[in-house]
């Protein structure tokens, strides 16, 4: 049922894409992101931590950039 509907609403699918890619899973793609901004903080106390979650979460995630 599935496969029908995305097949009648032109949906492309890979039949073969691993259970665990990336791409099927885009939210490992914004912890990938949060882990790069946080490393190039370079923290060295747990405040200067969250400061730069909170950072990354107010200001460099986007719509956009999910969309992306």
């Amino acid at each position: 049922m599935v496969q029908d509907f995305m097949q009648d609403k032109g949906i492309n699918w890979v039949d073969n894409w691993p259970s665990k890619s990336p791409d099927l899973n885009p939210i490992e793609m914004v912890w990938v992101a949060l882990k790069r901004h946080i490393y190039s903080q370079k923290c060295t106390t747990v405040d200067e931590l969250i400061a730069a979650i909170l950072a990354y979460w107010e200001k460099e995630l986007s719509a956009e950039t999910c969309c992306t």
